[in-house]
């Protein structure tokens, strides 16, 4: 399986970190060049996002978008099955290579999916995927983040077509399931973590803190736009309530 590494030009230690860590788990990877939102011209900010200053979006947020977009795209021309992608802050667990071996696979690419290999903040135990013997996989209920997850090729066309004008940011993963019928799967534990847990250093989450009121409603402003969006997001709060989010219990397997 390919990997893909999203890395800003500057950070160069960063860079230096996530590719050591590369080699050292032997992994196929590619370094991409990120988007530094924060240089993009105003008018190239306004082409290439949907309804900006209103939607609410950070020119950092815009520019991870763009990046995560950017691999999407170069997943699809390689015609690749799937990938790993990393933002350049990951930390690979020594039990990766077992989990990425099993996905690539079991993963299914006649529908879009996505396996996020990151901490998530709830997962529906009730929903699992089985990939072989001792790895199971939980249908994602909520959680962000996206600096390492598998992405198949149908999901990638999915988000390219739909997020590009940008509308959403790259780890909207709850909006982008019932949005755009993507199966996203998690673990209830972390194979990759981050070097920067509470995004102290983020610039980016400090300007999505700045923003947060005027994204709130510009989100809001979005879901009205989207035909079905309600009933879809009743069916996950149903899904979420009833079946979701308990340790025990029996559970429906998808394979």
């Amino acid at each position: 399986m390919k990997t893909f590494i999203i890395n800003l030009e500057e950070e160069v230690e960063r860079r230096e970190k996530i590719t050591n860590q590369c080699q050292r788990h032997n992994l196929n990877y590619q370094l991409i060049k990120a988007v530094n939102g924060k240089a993009l011209p105003q008018p190239v900010v306004s082409a290439v996002t949907a309804n900006y200053p209103a939607c609410g979006l950070t020119q950092g947020e815009i520019g991870c978008a763009l990046s995560h977009l950017a691999v999407y795209a170069a997943i699809v021309s390689e015609n690749l099955n799937c990938a790993l992608i990393l933002e350049d802050d990951a930390i690979l667990d020594a039990d990766l290579q077992k989990y990425l071996n099993s996905i690539e696979f079991h993963i299914n690419n006649q529908r879009p999916e996505i396996y996020i290999l990151s901490a998530v903040d709830a997962c529906n135990k009730s929903i699992t995927r089985k990939l072989g013997q001792d790895i199971t996989f939980y249908r994602l209920a909520y959680g962000s983040c996206a600096h390492g997850y598998i992405i198949n090729k149908a999901a990638a066309q999915a988000l390219r077509k739909y997020n590009l004008p940008v509308r959403f940011e790259a780890d909207q993963w709850t909006l982008f399931r019932d949005l755009c019928g993507i199966y996203i799967w998690c673990l209830d534990k972390e194979i990759i973590s981050t070097s920067d847990p509470d995004k102290i250093s983020s610039a980016l989450e400090k300007d999505r803190r700045e923003s947060s009121m005027l994204r709130g409603k510009a989100i809001k402003k979005l879901k009205k736009e989207v035909k079905w969006y309600q009933l879809k997001r009743i069916k996950n709060v149903l899904i979420n309530k009833f079946g979701g989010k308990q340790q025990n219990g029996s559970s429906t397997a998808y394979r």
